[in-house]
């Protein structure tokens, strides 16, 4: 999947958890997705890319706040 920064995605993880924001910066080792920065609302949030499992591209992620809890 192709990440762009400032697009809005939802984050599954490999428990189940999910959480949504704007993607704030992409950290790689050589060409391979190490970690992801996203803003869930003014609250940056460091997501470590091998707990994973699926990312989604959303409109936005203001109405999944209260939704993913």
């Amino acid at each position: 999947m192709h990440l762009e920064l400032g697009k809005h995605y939802r984050i599954i993880f490999d428990n189940g958890t999910k959480i949504a924001g704007e993607l704030m910066d992409i950290k790689l080792i050589g060409e391979e997705i190490y970690s992801l920065w996203i803003d869930i609302g003014m609250q940056p949030v460091y997501i470590t890319y091998r707990d994973v499992k699926e990312i989604l591209e959303i409109d936005s992620y203001e109405n999944e706040i209260k939704t993913l809890n």
